[in-house]
């Protein structure tokens, strides 16, 4: 290899070259617009009654931890997705805010049908 006065240019510049590369190619989410805000529903559904699943001899709510993670492992075998698939699929949706807030919209008129159903 090149051992010169110019090496640390030179590896300063493929560096540079190489992170450009990587950079450069956009990742996708792994998991489609539709089956993101089909999960995020359930999970923040299952994190809502997890609040309300126990309360203590003062009326207040105390989060049910172990009940959370069991519903939370259960939705991710049914959508059939790992932990690290729904993480890096949030963290892509979150760098999209139109996106992700039109998902948010969608949750919340699927909310809004749950809420006339009951009232039923």
């Amino acid at each position: 290899m090149y051992s010169g006065p110019f090496r640390p240019i030179f590896v300063g510049l493929l560096a540079c070259m190489i992170l450009g590369i990587y950079s450069c190619t956009e990742t996708k989410p792994k998991l489609s617009v539709d089956k993101m805000t089909n999960l995020l529903l359930e999970l923040h559904l299952a994190e809502s009654y997890a609040q309300q699943i126990r309360i203590d001899t003062l009326g207040r709510s105390m989060p049910n931890q172990d009940s959370l993670r069991s519903m939370n492992a259960a939705l991710l075998k049914k959508y059939q997705v790992s932990e690290g698939d729904v993480e890096q699929s949030l963290q892509w949706y979150s760098q999209q805010p139109e996106l992700l807030d039109s998902m948010y919209q969608q949750m919340l008129s699927e909310l809004a049908v749950m809420a006339s159903k009951n009232d039923r």
